[in-house]
């Protein structure tokens, strides 16, 4: 009798240590689940905009003009008048420039050979009318100046005279006038000037050189008439 109630509490004390670890195993795991949950939810309703670490993220926007990677053509603030653009950029006469707006056209040809040879032609407009000066220079030295010209003249121009000498001008390009420097070049050096230019795009090159000898012939032949030659 005495074992058999030995053995009887030792049965009910393994249970006992049995069902107490569990227990406590239970509550422990119950008490951490809140703590995950909670830091679950807090991560989900935090702001983007004060945690972004996209430095153009909401909020921390970055203005394109400071990186440079703005749409479109690059904004340098240079004028376009100034750039190295505008040294290559042609007007076309004719196209660009019609015949109504030139004002002026100038024709200079000198040589510095013996003797030297000094011709200009200057086509010019006032008061609706179309006009040709005409000017040689003579003399055994150089540069040939004012006091040495021998013969010159004002030609009024019909319109057919003008038209002959329009249609060589026409085609012909205008662009910068630049400065030169290189010396014994006769030229002929060629300036149109015209309504809408700044006194900036006056350097004229012919269509051709046919456009070229065309309008020298003509010159010529206008000039001897005036002069009587």
């Amino acid at each position: 009798m005495m074992r058999k109630k030995f053995w009887l509490g030792l049965v009910c004390v393994a249970v006992l240590l049995a069902i107490v670890p569990a227990a406590g195993c239970t509550n422990s795991e119950t008490d951490k689940k809140p703590g995950k949950t909670e830091s679950k939810k807090t991560s989900k309703v935090t702001d983007p905009d004060e945690t972004s670490d996209d430095p153009a993220g909401p909020g921390n926007e970055t203005d394109p003009k400071e990186t440079g990677d703005e749409t479109g053509p690059e904004t340098t603030g240079e004028d376009p008048e100034t750039t190295g653009d505008d040294e290559m950029r042609k007007f076309i006469v004719g196209d660009d420039i019609a015949k109504e707006e030139i004002t002026e056209f100038y024709y200079t040809y000198s040589t510095t050979t013996y003797p030297p040879e000094y011709q200009r032609y200057r086509l010019f407009a006032e008061d609706g009318k179309y006009y040709l000066y005409h000017e040689k220079r003579e003399g055994d030295h150089w540069p040939l100046t004012e006091v040495d010209a021998t013969i010159t003249g004002t030609i009024p121009l019909s319109d057919e005279e003008f038209e002959s000498l329009w249609v060589c001008l026409k085609g012909g390009t205008v662009i910068k006038r630049v400065e030169h420097t290189e010396g014994g070049d006769p030229g002929p050096w060629l300036f149109l000037y015209w309504n809408g230019d700044k006194d900036k795009y006056q350097e004229f090159a012919f269509a051709g050189r046919p456009q070229l000898q065309q309008f020298e012939e003509v010159c010529e032949a206008l000039a001897a008439a005036d002069s009587g030659n």
